[in-house]
């Protein structure tokens, strides 16, 4: 399991990356997790390799980085192309 976790101090925002059962099970289990709501599923696709298999999970914490947007997930959320989406959490892991 790999992926990147971002945090704004209003949303979360998660990639999840591995294989498809154990990204399948984490999944469901944060979505019946009370502390979670509004879970959506952007992306759902299979990929030949990892993109982000160098983190276990990367924390990127926007609040502590005023460079970064608080618009980020908003904008990802009013245009959820999947090439937008991918772009975008490029542009987030390696800012």
């Amino acid at each position: 399991m790999s992926g990147v976790l971002y945090y704004d101090g209003e949303y979360f925002f998660q990639v999840l990356e591995g294989n498809y059962q154990t990204v399948k099970d984490l999944y469901d289990r944060i979505c019946r997790d009370d502390r979670h709501d509004e879970c959506r599923t952007l992306i759902n696709m299979t990929m030949l390799e990892r993109r982000f298999a160098s983190y276990p999970m990367k924390i990127i914490n926007a609040i502590a980085n005023p460079c970064m947007s608080s618009q980020v997930v908003p904008n990802i959320l009013a245009n959820p192309q999947p090439e937008v989406v991918q772009r975008k959490i490029r542009e987030l892991v390696y800012a």
